[in-house]
């Protein structure tokens, strides 16, 4: 179980929309003891613009520096980052802060025994 869990969302394309993504991750948290405590969305903004261009990755970086938060939730490993850099960067700083993430589409959850980041 996790105390403080985000969700992040975004979406660059008609594909799927936020809500969909944020639905089932919220089934997931009802199943595995989740209190969501953030919900930071970016909708129809593609990962290659950078955090400046979009402001609800910035605030769960923020988040995660202020230890706000026990787990990040998200739909897929590509949402985090536009690049390998950026995702090593990412990793780097929740394991600094010993936050867990969870992703729902590599079905992936660090907190769980069998995975360590």
């Amino acid at each position: 179980m996790s105390d403080r869990v985000a969700i992040y969302a975004r979406v660059s394309a008609d594909q799927q929309s936020v809500a969909d993504q944020i639905h089932e991750l919220r089934e997931v948290g009802d199943q595995l003891g989740w209190r969501i405590t953030n919900i930071f969305i970016d909708e129809g903004m593609a990962g290659a613009k950078g955090r400046d261009k979009r402001p609800a990755h910035g605030q769960l970086l923020k988040a995660i520096a202020r230890n706000e938060i026990d787990l990040v939730a998200t739909w897929t490993i590509n949402h985090l980052a536009h690049s390998l850099y950026d995702l090593i960067k990412f990793l780097d700083k929740i394991r600094e802060q010993d936050i867990h993430l969870y992703l729902h589409q590599q079905n992936m959850d660090t907190s769980s025994a069998t995975y360590v980041i």
